[in-house]
């Protein structure tokens, strides 16, 4: 029977093998974890990267609602602000990124110290 050390150490050890299905960037890593970059064919959105021998999707969702005055970098090649990237595996599992914008507060109290 193999102990919680021996599976622990077994995926420290691991060496993994990554790619992105939109711009097929491949990367290696060691070790636990995900890995994610700056993809090219969607204007740099922080999307995962998949590991070797699976297959998948990235689903890049347009934001509908007004952005009014709030900040977001998340936007496509033509400048629409993305709302989210969803990676459909073929497996049917996926993983969604929200790309939350930043609000603006304005404080316009006049005379209050």
């Amino acid at each position: 029977m193999t102990s919680l050390h021996e599976l622990a150490a077994r995926e420290r050890d691991r060496v993994r093998n990554w790619y992105c299905s939109s711009c097929h960037v491949e990367e290696r890593t060691q070790g636990p974890g995900f890995l994610r970059h700056k993809c090219h064919a969607h204007n740099g959105l922080d999307l995962p990267m998949v590991e070797e021998g699976r297959n998948s999707v990235h689903i890049i969702r347009e934001r509908e609602d007004y952005l009014g005055k709030d900040i977001s970098d998340a936007r496509d090649a033509s400048g629409r602000v993305i709302m989210s990237a969803y990676t459909e595996f073929d497996d049917g599992s996926h993983e969604t990124t929200v790309f939350i914008p930043c609000a603006i507060v304005e404080n316009n109290t006049h005379g209050l110290d």
